[in-house]
């Protein structure tokens, strides 16, 4: 979008406009120009209701009136494969019932869903679990090479070699992690008289392969990147300093049909397109394997935008951040559980030459009778009674059946999953324990000696009113 529609749509918003979708603005917009009681009646995409965009979007929007009508994920008419939200909005109290998918509500909150009237949005938590997304390697494929090129056994080869496995997201999804064809210098932070002096093959595999493809013209959009050319654009080397204390590492795909994990040696590299959590607790990965966690992520993470609204952008802030971990540690048999869990899906991907997501496609098709396969569902199930029983959660029904699954396909209608019940249940009980997390750990930090709160820069003061920049063209 140009630069007068990024500063008009970073006037109505009150903040930068980022990668959110422009039909939040228009939502945004319209009630600043409805009177008071008027109402709207609007389509959008689908994940209005989801992520960061709820922060900028109807999280605004509901605290001016009420939505007393909406449909998510509705298929568009037409022959586009995308599907829709349906927003109507009154801005000011709404008397009557309100109706969400068809049910019969008191109010429809922000993720366009039956809400209680004093429902809390969760938080990001002061101690949130450790985790980030992997390198960003923009403008950077020259530094990844395959084992047939012919500079791989010279740099594998070089005493103390930096050259290590490279990572994406494909890597978990299609092969589970069974394999990795590329390869890249872990160079992180390094200074380029360093790896000169101690890596001098890698220094002129850099300087050869790499350095004339980071040009001032190719990386001009990438501030300062120039001056450091042989480093990725984002090389998180200290959040990868801290991950690799621990052998291995959390690993989710970020882009997933399933946000199920895998635990991955820490000293591979990672790209932007995996999710690392660092393996500070011992039962971090049996947790996060749990439908606890997996359920958490899929309410508070993006779906796609096309018809497959399935697939998940996982979010750190949104989900990760939020999510209150069990004060108490699962027990031995549930972490042992968990290793159990991945062996068996790695063995079944390797027997059927797989990934992750085909043997998850396995696990939720009831017509799929493969030992491994039935062994695997009966661990969801022996993993979600530990992780309960940590929480203190031994009242909860823990049975597991193939569920009817409203973002499937005709040839995708099914999970192996807790009822909805029991997962409204368990969003509801983690919801309510990010409050009492969050406001036990804000009151502590506050009380705590020395601390002092973090205020905000103040916004600068605009030099025209929001009405004023729509007067006129847009050129």
């Amino acid at each position: 979008m140009g630069e007068k529609l990024q500063w008009q749509c970073q006037m109505i918003l009150g903040t930068s406009p980022g990668k959110i979708d422009l039909s939040i603005v228009f939502h945004r917009r319209v009630v600043d120009l409805l009177r008071a009681d008027g109402c709207y009646g609007l389509l959008a995409t689908s994940n209005i209701a989801e992520g960061s965009a709820v922060e900028v979007g109807l999280g605004v929007i509901v605290q001016n009136g009420d939505i007393y009508f909406s449909r998510k994920g509705m298929p568009w008419p037409g022959t586009a494969a995308v599907v829709v939200a349906v927003i109507c909005f009154i801005k000011g109290r709404w008397a009557g019932a309100c109706d969400s998918e068809g049910l019969r509500c008191e109010r429809i909150g922000a993720r366009l869903g039956p809400e209680q009237t004093d429902a809390w949005k969760p938080k990001e938590l002061p101690c949130p679990i450790f985790s980030f997304e992997g390198v960003n390697n923009s403008k950077g494929m020259a530094f990844v090479l395959t084992a047939e090129s012919p500079w791989f056994d010279r740099l594998k080869n070089e005493p103390n070699s930096l050259l290590t496995s490279y990572i994406t997201g494909d890597d978990i999804t299609s092969y589970a992690l069974r394999k990795a064809d590329r390869y890249s210098l872990d160079i992180a932070d390094r200074k380029l008289e360093e790896i000169e002096k101690n890596w001098p093959i890698a220094f002129q595999f850099l300087t050869e392969q790499a350095q004339p493809t980071r040009t001032p013209e190719a990386l001009k959009s990438y501030k300062g990147l120039y001056e450091r050319w042989w480093q990725f654009w984002n090389h998180r080397a200290d959040l990868m300093r801290r991950i690799r204390k621990q052998e291995r590492f959390i690993a989710f795909a970020k882009v997933t049909k399933y946000p199920f994990c895998m635990l991955a040696p820490s000293d591979w590299i990672y790209t932007n397109k995996i999710l690392l959590i660092g393996a500070e607790r011992d039962d971090l990965f049996v947790v996060c394997l749990s439908a606890f966690f997996r359920n958490w992520l899929y309410a508070f993470s993006v779906r796609s935008l096309g018809a497959d609204t399935n697939t998940l952008t996982l979010s750190i802030r949104e989900s990760v951040s939020t999510f209150a971990l069990p004060n108490e540690a699962v027990s031995n048999s549930g972490c042992a559980m968990a290793a159990r869990f991945q062996k068996v899906a790695v063995a079944w991907s390797a027997e059927h030459e797989c990934g992750l997501t085909d043997t998850l496609n396995a696990v939720n098709t009831p017509s799929c009778n493969d030992p491994s396969i039935i062994e695997l569902r009966q661990l969801m199930a022996f993993i979600d009674t530990e992780v309960a029983l940590a929480y203190g959660w031994n009242d909860l029904d823990i049975t597991y059946d193939f569920r009817a699954f409203s973002g499937g396909s005709v040839n995708d209608p099914w999970r192996w999953a807790l009822s909805e019940e029991v997962t409204a249940e368990l969003i509801y009980r983690l919801t309510e324990l990010n409050r009492q997390r969050f406001e036990e750990l804000s009151q502590a930090q506050a009380s705590a000696p020395g601390s002092a709160k973090r205020g905000r820069r103040p916004k600068v003061a605009a030099l025209m009113s929001v009405n004023d920049l729509f007067a006129g063209s847009n050129e």
